[in-house]
């Protein structure tokens, strides 16, 4: 017995639409993780600048920092729940395009946000607020980019492809943590905190705009008939969660916490003369 048709049509997929369907995928999900090492960097900065009232405490305002930190995660199951539900209804493509609008604005007002001493009290709310919506976003993110390069994945090379999003966690947090590196480094604590802090969330103004141009312009998505995309997911939902959750999730929790103890190192810097 033949293949049905619509089969046929999904593995009959170009070397280059695979390509530009993993480009544009793989870019947001970078400029997703790149925004929580600069973050997680510049951690002491922002709150010494967003969570301190006047006469508060240094260490508190820290505790809030990576609390609002941590609320992102806490959003992703509903973002994913969101975004995947629209990128069943509408595509996956329109779906990661609408993610992409809303989370790079999001990354972005980072590096023009007021600080406690030019909005008082709606500062931390403010920056509360973005982590919210940076959560959401990006918990649509990681189902739709996965869904979006699996499908478009050569014969034989799906989990490659797949997998290729929990190499650009990695990538993403190391590009965030070597953006942040050189302004820490060479500028004095005065200028870090007005403005050497703001430079790398601004970086994400053009990489947002190369990633919504990519899903713009590249390749529609394919989609398989409801039947077939629930036939026996629900396994490989488990197994792949329970999989992820030992072999990224939790080393990346271990990495979030190292990057925590030495951010003051980081973000503090250097003393010069004559500064």
């Amino acid at each position: 017995m033949s293949a049905p048709a619509h089969d046929s049509d999904l593995r009959a997929v170009r070397p280059g639409q695979s390509r530009r369907a993993l480009l544009a995928g793989s870019v947001g999900h970078f400029i997703e993780w790149y925004e929580f090492g600069v973050y997680g960097c510049f951690a002491t900065i922002i709150a010494a600048r967003c969570f301190t009232p006047e006469g508060g405490s240094e260490i508190e305002a820290l505790v809030k920092t990576y609390a609002s930190f941590a609320l992102a995660f806490f959003f992703r199951p509903v973002g994913a729940a969101v975004f995947g539900r629209l990128g069943d209804r509408v595509g996956r493509r329109p779906g990661l395009i609408t993610v992409i609008v809303v989370m790079s604005p999001a990354n972005t007002l980072n590096g023009v946000f007021r600080t406690c001493a030019t909005v008082g009290a709606l500062a931390p709310w403010l920056l509360t607020l973005l982590r919210v919506i940076q959560g959401l976003s990006r918990g649509g993110e990681l189902g739709g980019t996965v869904s979006m390069t699996t499908e478009f994945a050569p014969p034989g090379r799906r989990s490659l492809y797949g997998s290729c999003q929990s190499f650009t966690v990695a990538l993403g947090l190391l590009g965030g943590a070597g953006v942040a590196a050189p302004p820490a480094t060479v500028l004095s604590e005065t200028q870090l905190g007005s403005w050497g802090r703001r430079l790398p969330f601004l970086l994400t103004l053009p990489l947002g705009h190369g990633a919504l141009w990519l899903r713009l312009h590249g390749t529609r998505t394919r989609l398989r008939p409801v039947p077939s995309v629930f036939s026996g997911c629900a396994g490989l939902i488990i197994t792949e969660t329970v999989k992820r959750t030992g072999s990224v999730d939790i080393p990346g929790y271990y990495a979030e916490a190292a990057c925590a103890v030495s951010a003051p190192a980081l973000a503090t810097p250097r003393t010069r003369k004559g500064r």
